[in-house]
């Protein structure tokens, strides 16, 4: 009895446990089936959420490194800001550099010119004692065969004539060269120191312009290669600038130099013609009384 009723109840068991079993399939069934559209709106609006958010962080980086690529090029634009700066340092260091070389080939000649000056000076000054001496020595040839009075006083005459004659030479030759000198220190000396350190400090305003312009538009966000185009036509249009006035103002100073000289030669020649013209007068007169002159000379 007892085994018939323990029988009883597991099959009673399994019979509820079937039941329940299957009402469970069911309401999932049911569920499945009655809310399935809801479930699919809510994985769409979740997948939607998430493509979203990564978007978002998407957009955040490409935010970041386009600040990151402005931020470099702000940097970069500053460093060239500050060579430009330190560009022009260098080009008005340069500037000073070529203006004292310029200047030193300029008082180098001056030394050689006064070097030059002093050795003409020397070798005038000797060859006028020479020359003296050789009057000298005639002087006193003549006095020695002079014979009568009035031959000693036309030698005596003679004489004075041609000192006098060599004198005014020897004077104009000096005020010849004096002027001359006057002339070229003027031209090569203060005139051209003058005016190379005009030419010069034109030069360095045009460069401190270029370089503070491109300065400025680098400032600004111009773009480095059109500032550096620009800057290089600039700096090439000063350079240029200045060889042409150095260039004209040395074919200026060439031809007033070569007017001076020739002014200069013409005086001497006037003077070594005035004294030559003098010495054949006198000799013309002595010979009038003393006709062993050409003997003497």
């Amino acid at each position: 009895m007892k085994n018939k009723q323990a029988i009883f109840y597991s099959f009673f068991l399994f019979l509820f446990g079937g039941m329940v079993f299957s009402a469970s399939v069911l309401a999932q069934g049911e569920n499945s089936n009655g809310t399935g559209e809801g479930m699919g709106a809510k994985n769409v609006e979740k997948k939607t959420i998430q493509a979203e958010e990564r978007n978002e962080k998407m957009q955040e980086k490409i935010n970041n490194r386009e600040e990151k690529r402005e931020e470099i090029k702000e940097q970069r634009q500053i460093k060239t800001c500050e060579t430009f700066a330190k560009e022009k340092m260098n080009f008005l260091k340069n500037i000073d550099v070529k203006q004292g070389a310029f200047l030193k080939r300029i008082q180098n000649r001056e030394q050689v010119t006064m070097q030059m000056r002093n050795q003409t000076d020397s070798t005038y000054e000797q060859k006028v004692q020479e020359a003296l001496k050789n009057r000298q020595r005639i002087y006193e040839k003549l006095l020695s065969e002079a014979k009568t009075q009035e031959q000693k006083d036309a030698v005596e005459k003679f004489q004075k004539t041609m000192e006098t004659l060599a004198l005014n030479r020897q004077t104009e030759v000096a005020t010849a060269r004096k002027n001359y000198r006057a002339s070229w220190d003027a031209l090569v000396t203060d005139s051209y120191k003058e005016q190379v350190n005009t030419f010069y400090a034109t030069y360095e305003e045009s460069i401190r312009t270029a370089i503070e312009t491109a300065t400025k538009s680098c400032e600004g966000g111009q773009e480095f290669s059109e500032i550096r185009t620009q800057l290089k036509t600039d700096l090439s249009g000063a350079r240029e600038a200045l060889s042409e006035m150095l260039k004209q103002f040395g074919s200026e100073t060439k031809s007033q130099r070569e007017t001076a000289r020739n002014a200069y030669l013409g005086a001497i020649k006037k003077a070594n013609d005035t004294y030559k013209t003098g010495v054949k007068d006198a000799v013309s007169v002595l010979k009038s009384v003393y006709e062993e002159v050409d003997d003497i000379f």
